[in-house]
């Protein structure tokens, strides 16, 4: 079977692509058009053209996963009828990074869109890639309120950060170290109260220093009630939409509708990973290994690669499960950077039990 593979290089302008055949021939180069339907359009009804031509059976297509710039083009040339009705197509998704690495292993290519293009044409070329998919349907919607709702939780954390450093400026004598730990209209006014009696052992403030302190600090906490306020609306959202997601996560004690949400739709379809430890790897939980000779280093550190959305919520998760879950009560221990590193590794535990409820679609039952 005669097979042509297409590169695309993808921006949030244009696309451009890059055929061969598999002797690596070229079979058109440097052919771009805007990223948007007429262009995405234009760009199949060239690939057919090519590939009608030349007598082809197979077209493979393969394109970089930037940002959010692909996932159109995809759906568009994965459903065209004109490629599907006439040859055997399949499309696949490569993470930049490992475009990126394949490219290292020609000498001195320089960077530019048409080059890139003909790297990841080269690369489908020798690589075994299974056909990719775009985020499930099902699962997107949550998908992306999960996520607003990770971006809230980053930007409270932020403002928290920034109000503590205002209040020790202001008011140095302040002892509270975890003052808006859980921050609402009650607790400000316990805050406020607290500041006040520190304020008469503090250091002084010049006038107009202690003015855009108080003004910032005042600003500061704004923000955050105002962040605290979207996130409980997300929440809300997010229960509203649970039931569209087909999960058991939510009957482990300790794993709310917030956690098991996040978890299954940053999953997906549980059938897209063989075993566990695929799992793992996908949501970042594994660790390097170090290796010479006879020594095996026992320390190593996580690997930063992986969905970092799904790390959040597995080791949120752990984080919860330590205090509600007698079986993870007693696995967090680590002799180690002792609170976070047992974190991940209650999370990496918990990854077992997450692919055994999800793929077997059966309630927690707790260990006898």
């Amino acid at each position: 079977m005669e097979k042509m593979f297409v590169g695309i290089d993808i921006s949030k302008g244009s696309l451009m692509a890059h055929a061969i055949d598999q002797d690596g021939k070229d079979i058109f180069h440097s052919f771009k058009v805007k990223n948007n339907k007429p262009g995405c359009n234009k760009l199949i009804d060239f690939i057919y053209k090519h590939a009608n031509q030349a007598d082809f059976d197979v077209i493979k297509v393969a394109m970089e996963a930037t940002n959010v710039y692909w996932e159109h083009s995809f759906r568009l040339i994965n459903n065209s009828e004109k490629l599907n009705l006439n040859f055997k197509l399949s499309i696949s998704t490569f993470n930049p990074k490992v475009v990126k690495n394949f490219k290292g292993a020609y000498n001195n290519l320089p960077k530019t869109d048409s080059v890139d293009t003909w790297v990841i044409a080269d690369k489908l070329r020798f690589d075994r890639v299974s056909n990719s998919s775009v985020p499930e349907e099902v699962y997107r919607p949550l998908r992306e309120l999960t996520r607003f709702r990770f971006k809230l939780v980053r930007n409270i954390h932020s403002e928290k950060s920034r109000a503590l450093n205002l209040v020790f400026l202001k008011f140095s004598n302040f002892e509270n170290e975890a003052p808006f730990k859980a921050f609402s209209e009650a607790s400000l006014d316990q805050i406020i109260t607290d500041l006040k009696k520190a304020a008469r052992n503090s250091y002084r403030l010049k006038p107009k220093m202690n003015q855009a302190i108080t003004q910032t600090l005042s600003m500061t906490f704004d923000n955050i009630r105002f962040l605290q306020n979207q996130l409980n609306k997300s929440k809300k959202v997010i229960k509203r939409e649970l039931k569209a997601i087909p999960q058991t996560l939510d009957t482990v004690p300790g794993i709310g509708v917030i956690l098991s949400v996040g978890i299954s739709s940053e999953i997906g379809d549980i059938n897209r990973f063989n075993n566990q430890a695929a799992l793992a790897s996908y949501g970042g939980l594994t660790w390097s290994k170090h290796q010479s000779g006879s020594f095996i280093a026992e320390e190593t550190s996580m690997t930063k690669t992986g969905n970092k959305y799904l790390r959040y919520y597995l080791v949120e998760a752990s984080n919860s499960l330590r205090v509600h879950n007698e079986e993870y009560k007693k696995y967090h221990e680590s002799q180690k950077h002792k609170h976070k590193r047992a974190l991940v590794l209650t999370a990496r535990k918990f990854v077992r039990l997450v692919f055994a409820l999800l793929s077997k679609g059966e309630i927690y039952q707790p260990r006898r």
